[in-house]
């Protein structure tokens, strides 16, 4: 059983990292804070104290990919789209079904911390958020999937969004992947 809440605070939504057969690796659970802002932890599960259970703590390094479960799945006309955050990859792949969306935990801060192999010869879309870590966090990704030899593209959101903007974003703004 996973914990329900962090602190005083209630998990206001969960997202599983699956590996490529659909188990579970563990989860990233988002607090809304009092000030309306967020903050996403991670939790695993391990040993501590010497007995097995969920902890609110960070995956081993090289962290998995959240959605690997879809890209082991997905055929060969598909490409792989990173994006920053569970739930933009989620709104992603909804938005762009010929896709196979996927992200990576810790956010901006933590790409050099990501396994991104499972990527290694793909091909593959970069969708930033539309601010400065974000732009960084493409780039960094770019970097690793190019040490690889990887092909990456980089989409730049549109100039007139506000500052932090991504696919979530734009599915909440009515896009449709018509």
């Amino acid at each position: 059983q996973i914990a329900g809440s962090w602190d005083t605070r209630t998990v206001a939504a969960r997202w599983a990292y699956r590996n490529e057969q659909g188990q579970i690796l563990g989860y990233a659970c988002r607090f809304n804070l009092p000030d309306g802002g967020k903050e996403v932890l991670p939790q695993v599960y391990g040993e501590a104290n010497g007995k097995p259970r969920w902890q609110w703590k960070s995956f081993p390094v090289p962290r998995p990919l959240y959605g690997l479960d879809r890209l082991s799945a997905s055929t060969t006309d598909d490409f792989v789209l990173v994006c920053e955050g569970e739930k933009t990859a989620d709104a992603a792949q909804r938005l762009l079904t010929d896709a196979v969306a996927i992200s990576w935990p810790g956010g901006s801060r933590a790409v050099h911390k990501a396994d991104f192999r499972p990527l290694a010869g793909k091909p593959v879309v970069i969708w930033p958020d539309a601010d400065r870590c974000g732009y960084e966090a493409a780039i960094g990704v770019a970097e690793a999937l190019a040490s690889m030899g990887t092909t990456v593209h980089i989409v730049l959101p549109p100039a007139s969004d506000k500052s932090g903007w991504d696919l979530a974003d734009a599915e909440a703004d009515g896009w449709d992947s018509a």
